[in-house]
């Protein structure tokens, strides 16, 4: 598939293709038709029996694929289940391998699943305890709840009509990340969860330090969803702030910083005028809304930014937050 072509409407994985069209019938069959098309002129064939065409929801790799967004595939919850309690360490590996797949479900996997990680370490005997056992029983209860995941309206958050929300939160021995959006009715739906553990250096860190970590952690793995658009996190400690507003930073604070250099909220006239820059810099004009009073203040702001990859940057002095 040419990806540029399709890339709104089509996407092919393995030897299998998915095809979505939200135009009505008439515009889905135009659509399969050309689809058709291309693969005939490439000497390509579709299966018969495994085409599914003008369904509002399919079962693929495990999952249901709809409009309103993903969830497990009822038959694989079902399955999970009746999973038995493992005897074994192989047994604890092949429960851990499933559950992985569908982590992203499960709110605060890492946390939960830590008492069953542990236990496919080197070196450490198969012992199967309570804690072993609340872990193993809250991970099915968990997924069994088939939790659906939104699909990202990319046009509403690109518009702060529906901006993400994304809530962080660090532990003991994890840090968390749900991304959510509004739906249609304003009510918040969670689009992922993701999870990691603290590696064996970062246990030791102070509360801000793994505070500042989850929220460099969250804006890493939810790259895909919000880019650089404008969106809000929320953290319980007071990180951010304080992050921004410390004299002197050194070690992994600043390479915090150096991080977190597009994620500062833009509201109003702040984001007109980084447009206005963007789009100086990519045309060597300024666009016709640019009023003669403003030009000044946007000709002081133009000096500290510039453009790497087609992506607006602010230059932070050497020490100093952005």
């Amino acid at each position: 598939l040419d990806r540029d072509e399709w890339k709104d409407s089509a996407v092919a994985y393995q030897d299998d293709v998915g095809l979505w069209t939200d135009g009505g019938l008439k515009d889905h069959i135009d659509k399969f038709v050309k689809l058709a098309q291309s693969f005939k002129q490439a000497g390509l064939t579709f299966a018969a029996k495994k085409c599914h065409l003008a369904y509002k929801e399919l079962s693929m790799y495990g999952y249901i694929v709809g409009k309103n967004g993903l969830q497990v595939d009822t038959k694989c919850t079902t399955l999970i289940e009746q999973w038995q309690r493992p005897i074994c360490v192989r047994d604890v590996r092949s429960f851990l391998g499933v559950m992985n797949y569908y982590r992203r479900f499960v709110k605060d996997f890492s946390k939960i699943a830590k008492p069953l990680t542990e236990l496919t370490k080197k070196d450490v005997g198969f012992r199967w305890s309570d804690e072993q056992d609340k872990s193993f029983q809250t991970l099915k209860t968990l997924l069994a709840e088939n939790v659906m995941l939104k699909a990202p309206n990319w046009q509403d958050a690109k518009n702060g009509v529906r901006p993400y929300q994304m809530y962080v939160d660090m532990y003991d021995i994890s840090l968390g990340v749900v991304l959510e959006q509004a739906d249609e009715n304003g009510r918040l739906r969670p689009i992922t969860f993701e999870s990691r553990k603290l590696n064996a250096h970062e246990l030791h860190y102070t509360v801000t330090e793994k505070e500042c970590l989850s929220i460099v952690y969250g804006c890493n793995v939810c790259e895909r969803y919000v880019g650089v658009m404008t969106f809000d996190i929320w953290v319980e400690h007071q990180a951010l702030e304080w992050l921004f507003h410390k004299a002197q930073l050194k070690g992994c604070l600043m390479q915090y910083v150096e991080n977190l250099l597009m994620m500062v909220e833009i509201e109003g006239t702040k984001m007109q005028d980084l447009e206005a820059i963007k789009h100086y810099l990519t045309n060597f004009e300024w666009p016709a809304h640019v009023t003669n009073e403003s030009l000044p203040r946007l000709r002081r702001k133009l000096k500290i930014y510039c453009l790497i990859g087609g992506q607006l940057f602010r230059r932070a002095a050497k020490g100093k937050p952005p």
